[in-house]
């Protein structure tokens, strides 16, 4: 069956409905609303980031983000980002993909993205298919109605593709919803 609670506000007692659901149930999983949003994925960070990298490779800050989402989303390790900062990007991405830029610029936009989730390994990701193939969605959409430039894919991630969720079906858990007159 479903379940789902659902609250005045999103601050309201939010907290005190997680604790107690997660020690009466530990067996279900509880999320609200931002949870199902493509930014909530750190596979999808991981494809944002990478994406970004391709378009500004000297991007320091990015380059360490981008090899924290992969230390976390592939190996399950959690890195510190300010280690990473001055990082060689090669020791913690895989060769194919670095060996690949100059091959992954030349792409369309659409096949790019596809090759980047082979290089990177995404499909190790655990439980992140739905936003994978949402996020999938969303850029087909956007270059088929806008442009294939990656760069307006970035800037249109930024202003709302990251806000878009994936279908509530997606995920076995329970959701917190919040209500509005």
């Amino acid at each position: 069956g479903e379940i789902a609670i659902l609250m005045r506000t999103k601050k309201e007692r939010m907290q005190l409905v997680v604790d107690a659901f997660n020690k009466r149930f530990p067996h279900l999983k509880i999320v609200s609303d931002e949870a199902y949003r493509l930014s909530s994925s750190l596979t999808v960070q991981l494809i944002i980031s990478a994406l970004r990298y391709i378009a500004q490779p000297t991007d320091k800050v990015n380059i360490a983000n981008m090899i924290r989402l992969y230390e976390k989303v592939i190996n399950g390790v959690e890195q510190n980002f300010t280690d990473k900062i001055n990082g060689n990007i090669e020791e913690f991405i895989p060769n194919d993909f670095h060996n690949s830029l100059h091959r992954l610029k030349e792409l369309p936009l659409y096949e790019m993205i596809e090759q980047l989730l082979a290089l990177l390994d995404i499909s190790k990701a655990k439980d992140e298919e739905a936003y994978i193939y949402t996020f999938l969605d969303c850029a087909a959409q956007f270059i088929n109605s806008r442009s294939s430039d990656i760069n307006k894919l970035l800037k249109a991630w930024e202003e709302s593709i990251n806000e878009k969720s994936i279908p509530a079906e997606s995920v076995d858990s329970v959701r917190i919803m919040t209500i509005h007159k």
